[in-house]
């Protein structure tokens, strides 16, 4: 259930579910009912104070913007928060009491080995069959050859990003918790090989920064081993693939982010960055505390005059959580959000140094990181339920092993 909800739900949803924000609340509470804990759970729950603070704001949002009808307003807030920050409590409650890695792990690997084939299939294929079946968009399903990226594989979802950070969260939760290394040499290059299929650079990007970060806590032996043999091999391998090809124009695309900003390459660049900041911080300084409201960035495009031609001539789509924290939230539920990934950071660091080194807090940090990463470098879509979902379940495997090394400090005293 964990798995498919975070891999495979958000196009199942769309016919199965009519609203996957409040599925997952039903969820949430029907497992806290099964095991009459929510009020421990609860306790428990690290992030208890700003998660109550950040959804009485969503409460209250509605009352200071009239661009729609408060019940719609209400309805589009209480979802929002559904969809990102519940999502990491949702995790907490719904991680059982004794997980069992070898058994999830291979779960994860069936799940890896139906994406690779989906995405091989429409590779070949040259079409997104799925993404068509819900979406009349073609944007990112056409074939075009003379395109600099003819091709963006989508996979079981609606963007390629979000695909492509899908395969990144079980190209590092396998390569952690697989320990056939057989199964790992098959599996870890083909989830690879996905990323370049999804034709865009942030998952690649995010998946660099994650492995440094995982291997920066867990072992700087092997961090330095991958340095000394994985950089001259990266280099022979740049040196002899053609810069035509797939794997060739994603490594060059990659490289020119940091060498140009993303000037000699399609796509966003720092300078279309800082278009959309100037934009969106304009829009935002006219209702600078409390936004906009929920969904007034999403519908600008929408509107006509002044306010469609500032969007179609400096957004570009706001490519970035960023302009959306600007323009339809404010300051205060901007400050609010620092303070909640801040709170996870430094809840998972504890954890690392408390526990000595434990992998349950590595791998909660890497996945905040990797989401922070994500949210402020493309559209924040339906990422959430991917990273944060097991950031959750982390954060509550944390608190028992905490709890658990307390339980035996206390019967060591008493014996």
């Amino acid at each position: 259930m964990f798995a498919g909800f975070a891999f495979l739900h958000p196009f199942l949803s769309i016919k199965i579910v009519p609203n996957n924000s409040f599925f997952y609340c039903f969820l949430v509470l029907l497992d806290a009912w099964r095991t009459k804990s929510l009020k421990q759970i609860w306790n428990d729950y690290p992030l208890k104070g700003i998660t109550l603070c950040i959804f009485l704001f969503h409460l209250a949002h509605p009352l200071f913007y009239d661009w729609q009808g408060f019940g719609q307003s209400l309805y589009a807030e209480i979802q929002e928060f559904l969809r990102t920050f519940a999502i990491v409590f949702a995790g907490f409650v719904l991680c059982p009491q004794k997980w069992d890695w070898e058994k999830a792990i291979h779960v994860l690997e069936r799940m890896a080995v139906l994406l690779i084939l989906i995405a091989f299939s429409i590779q070949i294929l040259h079409e997104n069959y799925i993404s068509a079946c819900f979406t009349q968009s073609d944007v990112f399903y056409v074939f075009d050859p003379e395109a600099e990226r003819s091709f963006r594989n989508t996979g079981t979802v609606f963007s390629p990003n979000i695909f492509g950070i899908q395969n990144v969260a079980l190209f590092l939760l396998i390569n952690h918790f697989e320990k056939r290394s057989l199964v790992k040499r098959i599996l870890l290059p083909l989830l690879l090989l996905v990323i370049f299929f999804t034709a865009t650079r942030a998952p690649f990007v995010i998946l660099i920064i994650s492995l440094a970060v995982y291997y920066a806590l867990y072992s700087k032996t092997k961090m330095m081993k991958i340095l000394l043999y994985g950089i001259p091999i990266f280099f022979i391998a740049m040196d002899n693939l053609p810069e035509t090809s797939m794997i060739g124009k994603a490594v060059n695309s990659v490289i020119d982010i940091f060498l140009t900003g993303g000037q000699n390459t399609s796509g966003s660049s720092v300078e279309l960055r800082e278009s959309q900041w100037e934009v969106a911080a304009a829009i935002g300084s006219t209702a600078p505390f409390f936004g906009h409201g929920v969904g007034f960035t999403d519908n600008l495009i929408t509107e006509t005059g002044v306010i469609k031609m500032a969007y179609m001539g400096g957004l570009f789509g706001a490519e970035g959580y960023q302009f959306y924290l600007a323009i339809d939230y404010g300051l205060i539920y901007s400050l609010m959000a620092i303070f909640f990934f801040l709170s996870m950071l430094h809840f998972f660091m504890k954890g690392y140094f408390t526990q000595k080194r434990s992998e349950y807090a590595i791998l909660g940090f890497v996945l905040t990181v990797f989401e922070i990463f994500f949210l402020f470098s493309s559209r924040p879509q339906a990422s959430w339920q991917v990273t944060m979902l097991f950031a959750g379940l982390f954060m509550k495997m944390l608190c028992d092993a905490r709890h658990n090394a307390n339980n035996n400090e206390i019967f060591i005293q008493v014996e």
